[in-house]
């Protein structure tokens, strides 16, 4: 067997490859390798977009949420509904809409500066029990309508925004964990 061993080894120690097809293969090689550091880059770009994609997701959301919450505010404004319970004093009227889950503050001084509460009524905002009253502006006895809910992760995605439209102006901001929409007429 050694005879046979030996003359099979020296055979294939005789044998060599042409350069052509070394180069060949070689360069099967080196393409084999281009293709595995593409993967990196490649993983990168698809991981960026995903990202990407969930944020424009995330932000269309608030944008078309800011948009429905606009529209119904705007919408029960202009209905221009009479207040259900009359009354000059936030914490009076919070009593008086108790089934509220929050109580109704004084958004800020400078607000009560320039408005006077006429009272209330009950409303929904995005179907989430709301508050909706009845102010008067004291410089020119203009009507508007500020409406708070309590603010929950749905509300909290709005945009806070000035926003005109048609007939209306309107301004969505958030306080005190109660969010509030404040409509005037143009």
């Amino acid at each position: 067997m050694d005879k046979i061993d030996s003359s099979i080894k020296k055979y294939y120690m005789n044998q060599s490859l042409s350069s052509e097809r070394l180069d060949e293969i070689l360069g099967e090689n080196d393409k084999k390798i281009s293709k595995r550091k593409l993967y990196v880059p490649m993983s990168i770009a698809a991981s960026l977009l995903i990202a990407l994609l969930a944020t424009s997701v995330f932000y269309f959301d608030g944008y078309l949420l800011t948009k429905r919450v606009i529209k119904e505010i705007e919408m029960n404004h202009n209905k221009h509904l009479s207040v259900e319970m009359a009354s000059t004093d936030y914490e009076q009227l919070s009593k008086m809409l108790a089934k509220l889950d929050f109580v109704l503050v004084q958004p800020d001084s400078e607000f009560t500066k320039k408005y006077e509460l006429l009272g209330g009524r009950y409303c929904s905002i995005q179907g989430e029990l709301a508050a909706q009253l009845k102010l008067k502006h004291k410089d020119n006895d203009t009507i508007s309508t500020l409406y708070a809910a309590k603010l929950n992760p749905e509300l909290n995605k709005i945009k806070l925004t000035d926003k005109s439209t048609e007939s209306t102006n309107i301004k969505l901001w958030k306080s005190d964990k109660i969010f509030y929409g404040l409509a005037q007429d143009l």
